[in-house]
């Protein structure tokens, strides 16, 4: 029984150490697939980030699909409500601009970002002139209930 016990850690050991070889071993043009179903269809965001970045640490000289990775990766940070989305836009910007059709989508997606900011500072401003508006109603209240009453 205890030599069937190690036999099998030592298979899920040696499983592990293959996965994660297998995930060092593929090519840029294998793993971004791959990050892009981990986003899009299974929403495992972490991971995906973790693989593009991976592909943008490993394959620097892959101009191509590190724009796609870089572009993807804020997307995933876009999706996750976080600013780093601008930051990696602005990079595919930057970094890749012979990439002409990630640098179009990295600039829509930018423009995008900043409408919807300023949408929602538009609201926030809105909200705070209401909830000013209401404090001061409150306030009024609070000084008619504390006036004393004169008898007549």
């Amino acid at each position: 029984m205890k030599k069937r016990g190690k036999t099998l850690s030592l298979i899920m050991v040696l499983s592990l150490i293959l996965t994660g070889y297998n995930l060092f071993a593929q090519t840029a043009e294998e793993l971004l697939p791959k990050a892009i179903q981990k986003e899009e269809v299974k929403g495992e965001l972490y991971e995906a980030i973790k693989t593009y970045q991976l592909i943008l640490d490993k394959y620097p000289d892959n101009r191509e699909i590190c724009a796609e990775a870089l572009l993807h990766l804020g997307i995933c940070y876009e999706k996750l409500g976080l600013d780093q989305a601008r930051q990696s836009y602005r990079e595919v910007i930057s970094k890749y601009p012979e990439q002409q059709d990630k640098v179009v989508m990295a600039r829509d997606r930018i423009s995008r970002l900043d409408v919807y900011t300023a949408e929602l500072i538009a609201k926030a401003e809105e909200y705070f002139k209401l909830g000013n508006e209401l404090f001061k109603r409150w306030e009024l209240s609070l000084i008619h209930i504390s006036e004393p009453t004169r008898p007549y």
